[in-house]
């Protein structure tokens, strides 16, 4: 009996014990600080499992552990066409630019460190740069020429063409005999995300343009009056557009002192997100069915975590805000401020605002009951 009793305490070991360790390694994983005990934990339960040969265990801890689950979605983003390299802090907005080498987007978690970032972080990295140094470029991404802020000021001070910005707000870049388009609405997102206030006569740009190696467009927006002065510095800067699908991947400010963190437009948006956030704000209701009907999502979320919903509240239309609560937008999302609809409203205007909140209560209040039955 006792000799059972020995032999099913052995198996319970046996199976347990690989278990009891990753669980206390995804808890380490999420420790701050104390995540760095998981390198030679991890270490220890390998180098056991060999010395006993006990290679299911060996097999469950080296596939269940966080840093291979974090190398497996890094493989993952890659073939998904959205490999994505992942950093901290609050960097310039060269940062977000496409990774030159890998052709990976970049992402970041933000000032408040927690110290266990590295854990999912590293491994993600490491799998993005490995695969793309295997394979190059992931599927969807920018894999044409990519000049260095030198070769593209050299590009403009020999061959670039004077825009107006009314091309460029009309998404149009002539270029003599050719004209680059670029995606709707991008243009006039753009100038909005860099500062320059078109109703202002004194603050509307000057825009040059230019071609690199056929693929890449360089465009340079500068402030015509330079002793004017943003919060964010002097107003000059470099975009790189890709001529394929009209969309910027890299943003230089040339301005050394500048505080601007963010793409206005990032080379990874929804197709047309700035067209519905344009009818959205001007109450194109007719703009904005025919998007919706090809299949655009009435929650989409740009890079600050906006949705169409908030740009409408933002400037108080009733017209846009019904239509599109009534086709089921969620008024309780929140942008990366975590402001939701009701928190945007009458920022940006004044008139309107009480039609509209009582618009949004009406319909905030019954999805906060639906969800709550839900």
């Amino acid at each position: 009996m006792s000799g059972k009793l020995n032999h099913l305490f052995k198996y319970a070991v046996k199976i347990l014990l690989p278990l009891v360790f990753l669980l206390a390694a995804w808890v380490l994983a999420l420790l701050g600080p104390l995540s760095l005990f998981l390198v030679p934990g991890l270490v220890g339960m390998v180098v056991y499992a060999l010395m006993r040969r006990r290679y299911v265990s060996l097999a469950a801890v080296v596939l269940l552990n966080p840093l291979f689950i974090a190398f497996l979605l890094g493989c993952r983003s890659y073939l998904k066409g959205a490999p994505t390299l992942y950093g901290m802090g609050l960097p310039r907005i060269e940062y977000f630019n496409i990774d030159p080498d890998t052709r990976c987007f970049k992402s970041t978690g933000g000032c408040l460190v927690r110290g266990n970032e590295w854990v999912f972080q590293v491994p993600s990295n490491f799998a993005v740069r490995l695969l793309a140094k295997l394979w190059g470029p992931a599927q969807g991404c920018y894999d044409g020429p990519y000049p260095t802020t030198a070769q593209a000021l050299a590009r403009l001070a020999s061959d670039s063409v004077d825009l107006g910005w009314e091309d460029f707000i009309n998404d149009r870049i002539p270029l003599g005999e050719r004209v680059v388009s670029i995606e709707p609405e991008t243009g006039k997102e753009i100038l909005r995300g860099l500062q320059f206030y078109l109703e202002l006569e004194e603050d509307r740009p000057t825009i040059s343009a230019a071609l690199f190696q056929d693929r890449c467009l360089i465009a340079r927006i500068k402030s015509a009056n330079e002793q004017r002065l943003s919060v964010s510095g002097v107003k000059d800067y470099i975009i790189f557009f890709d001529t394929q699908n009209g969309m910027p991947f890299a943003y230089y400010a040339l301005d050394p002192n500048s505080s601007l963190h963010f793409h206005p437009v990032r080379y990874t948006d929804t197709k047309n997100i700035y067209a519905f956030f344009e009818a959205a704000r001007n109450g194109d209701v007719r703009r904005l069915d025919q998007l919706r009907r090809q299949g655009f999502d009435v929650d989409t979320q740009d890079i600050c975590g906006r949705t169409a919903l908030m740009v409408a509240a933002h400037v108080a239309n009733p017209v846009s805000l019904r239509y599109l609560l009534e086709k089921g937008a969620n008024s309780t999302i929140k942008d990366n401020n975590h402001r939701n609809a009701l928190d945007h409203l009458g920022s940006g205007w004044v008139e309107n605002t009480a039609a509209c909140e009582r618009l949004l209560r009406e319909f905030q209040g019954s999805q906060l009951e639906q969800a709550s039955k839900s």
